[in-house]
C-alpha cells in the first residue's frame, strides 16, 4: 500500500480547519473520549492524556503526524517525505513509505501478544452476538487471502464485495488488502443488477459473496439470485 492520499485533507490544514469548524487536534480529542483504537503494538498509549501533545500538533502538525505515523504504524519502507501540500486542496501523506494494512490492523497486535482479545463485537440480525479476537480474525483473513490467491487473484486486481452485515466483511477486506488486492464494496441490499454494473465498471476479477442474507425475518438467496439474473456475465474471471 503506498502512501496515504487524502482529497481533500480537511482536518490538517486551517483552511480545511475552518471550513469543517474543526481544529488540527480534534483526533486527538477524540482518542482522549476513548474512541481511538486499542494500545498499539510497540506500547503507544491510545489515550491523549497530556495537554502538551495538544500544543505540539498545533505547532507542526506535519511533523507530530509523521512522529504518530512512525510510532503507531509498522511500515514495509519508512517514509521520508511526510506531506505534500503542492497541489491544494490535495495533499498527499507519507508518498515514498509503503505499509501493509491488513498487517498493520492484524498481524502487529497478535505478535504483541493480544491474539486473544476482542477486536470487535457483532450483533446480528436476530440478536446474534460474538467478540470476534484479533487472532480468530488474523486466521479467517489469511485462510481466505489465499484462497484468492489459489484462485489467481493478485497485486492491483479489483476483488467485489457482495455481503450482508456480517463478520466475514471485514474479513473479505482485510484479505484483500493482505493481498494488494482493491476492493470493490457493494450494499448487500442491492439487487444483482446493480451490483453486476459495479463489477463490469471496475473491472473486478472476483465476487465474494454468501449464500443468503437474513433481512428482517427473512433469508434472500444472495448467491442464487446473483447467478440467476447475471448469467452471461463473464467479467469475473478468477
Amino acid at each position: 500500500m503506498p502512501g496515504i492520499s487524502r482529497w481533500p485533507d480537511r482536518l490538517l490544514s486551517e483552511e480545511g480547519a475552518r471550513y469543517a469548524g474543526t481544529s488540527l487536534t480534534d483526533p486527538l480529542r477524540a482518542a482522549d473520549a476513548g474512541a481511538g483504537p486499542a494500545a498499539g503494538a510497540r506500547g503507544v498509549p491510545a489515550q491523549a492524556t497530556d495537554p502538551a501533545i495538544y500544543a505540539r500538533a498545533e505547532a507542526d502538525a506535519p511533523a507530530w503526524w509523521a512522529e504518530q505515523a512512525r510510532q503507531r504504524l509498522d511500515w514495509d519502507t519508512p517514509f521520508q517525505a511526510v506531506l505534500d501540500d503542492s497541489n491544494p486542496p490535495f495533499y498527499t501523506w507519507f508518498a515514498d513509505g509503503t505499509l501493509n494494512a491488513s498487517y498493520n490492523c492484524l498481524d502487529r497486535h497478535v505478535q504483541a501478544g493480544h491474539a486473544g482479545r476482542v477486536a470487535f463485537r457483532w450483533h446480528g440480525e436476530q440478536g446474534e452476538e460474538r467478540g470476534l479476537t484479533y487472532g480468530e480474525i488474523l486466521a479467517d483473513t489469511q485462510r481466505l487471502a489465499n484462497a484468492l490467491k489459489a484462485r489467481g487473484v493478485g497485486k492491483g486486481d479489483i476483488v467485489g464485495i457482495y455481503l450482508p452485515m456480517i463478520p466475514e466483511v471485514v474479513v473479505a477486506m482485510l484479505a484483500c488488502a493482505r493481498i494488494g488486492a482493491p476492493h470493490n464494496v457493494v450494499f448487500g441490499g442491492f439487487a444483482p443488477s446493480a451490483v453486476r454494473e459495479r463489477m463490469e465498471v471496475s473491472r473486478a476479477v472476483a465476487l465474494i459473496t454468501a449464500d443468503g442474507a437474513r433481512r428482517r425475518g427473512h433469508t434472500a438467496p444472495v448467491k442464487q439470485a446473483w447467478t440467476r439474473r447475471s448469467p452471461g456475465w463473464t467479467r469475473c474471471t478468477r
